[in-house]
């Protein structure tokens, strides 16, 4: 069933083979979106990941693997879990202390990240990043002291960061070591970042949907380097 979320989109770049199977764009008219406007600082409050969003998402995907800042890490952040009251302001201070100490050593920088709330973690954040090869270790050394300038706490299970499989962190950062690998677990991955939407929707890309997920503010965000705009480059 999810097999339908990729599309045979050729690849000439990051060591992928020609026709290797890549995130599909979707270009059908995406149902309503059930929205309500929320009471916390007048942000609006959404139940599920719209179409127009994942197709956003997966098209973002699809040129960042094209333009060889595909994702190398999938993150998790429990900011309610670790203490912190405003998660979206949070996520955003996180990624911009990153972004910016990665620019001083000249490293491109891409993400996607969906929020979600949840009964077992509360308010929390997926963030698939792309970094450079020789960005691995440093990134590991200063992860916690950017969580503590954004408010959080040290709690056990509260961040977890995962290589996606296949990924190259040894090797040039324009190569896989093992492109199929990365492809598969990229694919699992971005099934799991958008599985809060409707049936219909999730029909659409061949997603399994887990139903709705109340998130105040904004739901998805995808870093300029691989959104709409650089896609026309």
């Amino acid at each position: 069933k999810g097999d339908s979320i990729m599309s045979n989109i050729p690849l000439n770049s990051v060591g992928f083979e020609p026709n290797m199977p890549v995130f599909t764009r979707y270009t059908g008219s995406p149902p309503n979106q059930s929205r309500t406007v929320g009471s916390k600082a007048g942000r609006d409050r959404s139940m599920v990941l719209s179409a127009g969003s994942i197709r956003s998402a997966l098209s973002a995907l699809a040129h960042a693997m094209h333009s060889g800042v595909g994702p190398t890490h999938f993150i998790t952040i429990n900011w309610q879990q670790a203490g912190v009251e405003d998660g979206l302001a949070a996520t955003g201070r996180f990624l911009k202390l990153l972004k910016d100490a990665a620019r001083r050593h000249g490293w491109e920088t891409a993400h996607i990240w969906v929020r979600e709330n949840g009964a077992v973690h509360g308010d929390h954040v997926h963030i698939l990043l792309h970094l450079p090869a020789e960005a691995h270790d440093w990134f590991k050394r200063h992860k916690a002291g950017w969580l503590r300038q954004c408010g959080a706490q040290r709690v056990a299970g509260a961040s977890l960061t995962r290589p996606v499989a296949g990924a190259a962190f040894v090797t040039s950062p324009q190569s896989m070591t093992d492109p199929a690998l990365y492809s598969a677990n990229l694919h699992h991955v971005a099934a799991y970042i958008l599985k809060h939407c409707a049936p219909s929707v999730a029909k659409l890309f061949g997603i399994d949907s887990k139903g709705t997920c109340l998130v105040e503010g904004k739901r998805l965000s995808i870093s300029q380097n691989i959104h709409r705009k650089a896609q026309q480059i």
